[in-house]
């Protein structure tokens, strides 16, 4: 069996020729991966990509950091967001900036450094609208 792919994506498996039921075009690549695993990417489920804090400055940011991880086979990652003098909310925004040359999917954790009212508050913005 092999994966049918459209737009990327694999939407089913099915023998070679068959395609389930999709056809495919001359400028489409088939590979045919009878007999072979066919394995999903990883999730690296702790990255620290384009972070500058705590006197710690990492030396990929989301494109080099995640161009080097998909040819590992790493195909998610996700990042911690140091917040901004405390602030959750302005750290998460920074982090979406940082994040706008990524090649691959991403999600965020925050890293809460202190707690008080202001945080609790940016806590509670961050699970119920972010």
């Amino acid at each position: 069996m092999v994966p049918s792919l459209v737009d990327g994506g694999i939407v089913s498996l099915g023998f070679v020729g068959h395609w389930a039921g999709y056809r495919v075009g001359d400028d489409v690549y088939v590979i045919d991966a009878t007999g072979k695993f066919v394995m999903p990417g990883g999730i690296d489920p702790h990255a620290h990509l384009a972070m500058d804090a705590v006197s710690i400055i990492t030396v990929d940011d989301f494109f080099s950091g995640q161009s080097a991880a998909l040819a590992g086979g790493t195909t998610m990652h996700i990042d911690f967001v140091i917040p901004i003098n405390g602030n959750l909310t302005a750290g998460l925004e920074a982090y979406e900036n940082k994040a706008k040359k990524s090649c691959m999917d991403y999600g965020f954790h925050m890293a809460v450094t202190k707690w008080d009212e202001s945080v609790s508050r940016d806590m509670e913005i961050m699970v119920k609208e972010k």
